[in-house]
């Protein structure tokens, strides 16, 4: 068995909310992570995102998307502070995703990003804390 753990409660949620989902390979889990950090690293570090309770309206008018929903345990640049030690890995392809439930995802500090990776919406266990849920870029906004 791999690294990558199952999340009954994500999988509920994307059972009801997707047209179909899959549990991602370690492999592809990889490639994803190392492609949203390629592509959103930078932008998080500039504070290129949108934060806040508007990000769940946000998020939601993005929708319906083919996304992944993922976690990076202990990622510095994430909003929930997890450890890589004590939190374990995950990783989902989604299709027709067609409502983010952050009740789920929040505890779960997933990270969502369509698979075109032109925005991700990290979600966040501390929102109202510490952190709230982000969206990036905050030029994602000004779509037409």
């Amino acid at each position: 068995m791999g690294f990558l753990k199952s999340r009954p409660n994500l999988e509920l949620w994307l059972e009801q909310a997707a047209a179909t989902f899959r549990p991602l390979t370690q492999r592809e889990y990889g490639k994803v992570v190392a492609e949203w950090r390629a592509r959103f690293e930078p932008v998080l570090a500039a504070n290129d995102y949108v934060t806040g309770r508007s990000v769940k309206d946000l998020a939601q008018s993005l929708l319906p998307r083919d996304v992944f929903v993922f976690n990076v345990p202990g990622y510095r640049l994430l909003p929930a502070g997890t450890s890589s030690r004590l939190d374990g890995a995950y990783g989902y392809e989604a299709l027709g995703l067609t409502t983010i439930d952050f009740s789920i995802t929040n505890p779960a500090d997933a990270v969502i990003v369509d698979r075109d990776f032109t925005f991700t919406c990290l979600c966040t266990h501390e929102a109202g804390a510490f952190a709230e849920p982000q969206l990036a870029p905050a030029t994602i906004l000004r779509r037409d």
